[in-house]
């Protein structure tokens, strides 16, 4: 799923896990859950700036909001900004470790077109024009771009990502200030180890990290990207039926699921029109009949109104072909009752049974109950057992008396 920050709007893809070469790509950690950090810096803004996602700043105040707006959660020199700073230092630390596979000039763009490799440039750098990053047709593919100095664009630069690039896959080690200019599209994950400066119509794809340094970014129009909640494929009534949920959309065309055998060759099976841009959540449902003998893999296309595009995470969904049950526990943790929502096919008997930690049984009964009370049972976690005609299914729940 595609996520844009246009301009200065961010969002973390954590709905999506894509795999990617493990020998190249750093390992963010706590970081990765940041759109804006900086280890060791001021943090501000200027004017009706919008931010998708979770800033903050380890040593240094954080400032401007409001008048800008952050749909995500601010920390300041806390235990989550502390792990961040240490897991940063370690990535930038791994960036360091990396052999160059080419060298290159230090002016890119102006057409320029990169494959999957380890770049490096020896100065300070910029971007002009229009940088192609090219993954050959593997989603997988990662490109790390290492600058021992400054990296600046100029204005209206653009970074395209084609034949199955990823934005995810792309990292950016800079040793030293990185500086977006005007109505710049940035792309890929930014480890800098200096300021970072968001000029005003700049964007950005990806992430802004910094070890040492300022953050700032100014004035621009408030534009909230497409936000991926969940991705669904699950065996209903006969049919596969797939589910997926928004959180908001900017440019959203249309989406379109794919299915594989082997999560190499992919079909398209339909195309579902998007919101356009929406500020609310959106939910989308989509039924096909299954006539697959085997397991099948599914991933989710979104495509913007100007032809960019990027994926979700893969999905499996067994065939159609045997009883599936499926359960909703809500709320967990619970302080007594909890409520549960079956999804099966056809009208199946069935049986629920808990356990607690030790393995004693303390709640048994036959048929699907529609809540289980737990107030006579201690502060703990429990093991909900369902089971119907073909499946045994076993949740867990945590009960936290107030």
């Amino acid at each position: 799923m595609k996520f844009l920050f246009l301009p200065f709007t961010f969002l973390l893809f954590i709905l999506i896990n894509p795999k990617v070469n493990y020998a190249q790509a750093p390992v963010l950690g706590r970081a990765s859950t940041f759109v804006l950090f900086t280890s060791a810096g001021a943090f501000s803004n200027t004017g009706a700036s919008v931010i998708t996602g979770d800033i903050g700043t380890q040593v240094g105040a954080l400032t401007g909001f409001p008048p800008g707006t952050v749909n995500g959660n601010i920390h300041v020199a806390d235990s989550v900004t502390a792990l961040a700073a240490a897991n940063l230092g370690t990535a930038y630390t791994s960036l360091n470790a990396l052999t160059c596979d080419s060298t290159i000039g230090a002016t890119m763009g102006n057409g320029q077109i990169l494959t999957p490799k380890v770049y490096c440039i020896t100065t300070l750098a910029s971007i002009n024009g229009t940088l192609t990053l090219n993954a050959l047709g593997n989603p997988n593919a990662v490109f790390v771009i290492k600058v021992n100095g400054a990296l600046s664009t100029s204005i209206a630069t653009q970074i395209l990502l084609i034949n199955s690039a990823n934005f995810n896959n792309v990292y950016w080690q800079v040793n030293g200030a990185f500086t977006l200019g005007d109505s710049t599209v940035f792309k890929g994950t930014v480890i800098a180890n200096g300021a970072i400066s968001l000029l005003p119509s700049s964007s950005i794809l990806g992430r802004g990290l910094t070890t040492a340094g300022a953050i700032t970014i100014q004035n621009t129009n408030s534009v909230l990207p497409v936000k991926l909640m969940s991705f669904t494929a699950n065996c209903n009534m006969k049919k596969i039926e797939f589910k997926w949920v928004t959180a908001s959309e900017y440019n959203n065309s249309y989406f379109t699921i794919e299915s594989s055998a082997n999560q190499r060759n992919w079909t398209a099976i339909t195309k579902v029109n998007g919101n356009g841009t929406s500020n609310s959540l959106q939910t989308y449902t989509y039924r096909f009949l299954n006539q697959l003998p085997a397991n099948i893999y599914y991933r989710l296309k979104q495509t913007d109104i100007d032809g960019n595009y990027s994926y979700s995470g893969v999905v499996v969904a067994n065939p159609c072909n045997r009883e599936v049950l499926n359960i909703d526990m809500y709320p967990n943790p619970t302080t007594g009752f909890i409520n549960l929502s079956y999804h099966q096919d056809g009208d199946q008997s069935g049986a629920v049974s808990v356990y607690n930690m030790l393995g004693a049984m303390v709640f048994q009964t036959e048929g699907f109950p529609s809540a289980i009370n737990f107030e006579s049972q201690p502060n703990g976690v429990y093991f909900v057992h369902f089971t119907n005609n073909t499946q045994n299914l076993v949740k867990k729940i945590m009960v936290k008396h107030q």
